[in-house]
């Protein structure tokens, strides 16, 4: 089955047709490996703790994914390297300031210089990477011009979450995006409304907002 439903229903549904999926966070694969069931998209996999990252890549060789590029790496604001949590596939490792006695030390990158270097550019991306989505998101620069789907991890219960989500918002809408809208896949619906269980919020390109609402789809954008 699919454990985020509506999100997962989405992103099959915008890579149906091809594309280039960023998974940022990508932990053991859940998300690649229901993006790489459609043959035509090609996925990357963003996973940077060692251990993580082979059991990431047993799942994509397990299931015989051809369209999976792999890279065992950080995305953020700058190249180098940054400290992240050190528990083995534990879906909560964070990138934090400097905790050498709980972390290791991973490499680090901007996604727009990834996208310049591997001759990539994503049109469809999920981040989860613990209250880091907004350093992820100023790594792109202009790349974020391509995007038509964005599914992004930012509700949380603290303060600076509720504040990282307001900053990601600010600037996924300077680049013209639609959001933040929870998915109601079978409904048929994407809402500012947020649900009251826990959900990925989403962000759409006009672009995009237009071939779903061909679709039959109705985005309900509250302002």
């Amino acid at each position: 089955g699919l454990y985020d439903y509506n999100n997962m229903r989405l992103l099959q549904l915008a890579l149906s047709a091809g594309g280039v999926f960023f998974d940022v966070g990508a932990n053991i694969g859940s998300y690649t490996l229901v993006a790489s069931e459609q043959s035509q998209a090609t996925v990357c996999s963003f996973e940077p703790h060692p251990a993580t990252c082979r059991l990431l890549e047993q799942n994509i060789r397990l299931n015989n994914r051809q369209n999976v590029r792999l890279f065992p790496m950080a995305l953020g604001a700058t190249d180098g390297t940054a400290w992240l949590g050190n528990r083995p596939g534990a879906a909560d490792n964070a990138i934090r300031k400097d905790d050498p006695m709980r972390s290791i030390r991973v490499r680090l990158r901007r996604g727009d210089d990834v996208c310049a270097e591997e001759h990539v550019m994503p049109s469809v991306m999920k981040i989860d990477v613990e209250g880091y989505e907004l350093e992820v998101l100023s790594g792109f620069g202009r790349a974020l011009a391509a995007l038509d789907l964005l599914q992004v991890e930012t509700m949380g219960l603290s303060g600076s979450r509720e504040k990282e989500e307001a900053a990601v918002g600010h600037l996924l809408k300077a680049h013209n995006m639609i959001g933040p809208l929870w998915c109601d896949f079978d409904a048929r619906t994407l809402s500012s409304n947020r649900p009251h269980r826990y959900q990925d919020s989403v962000y759409l390109s006009d672009r995009f907002r237009f071939e779903l609402e061909r679709r039959g789809f109705h985005v309900r954008v509250l302002v």
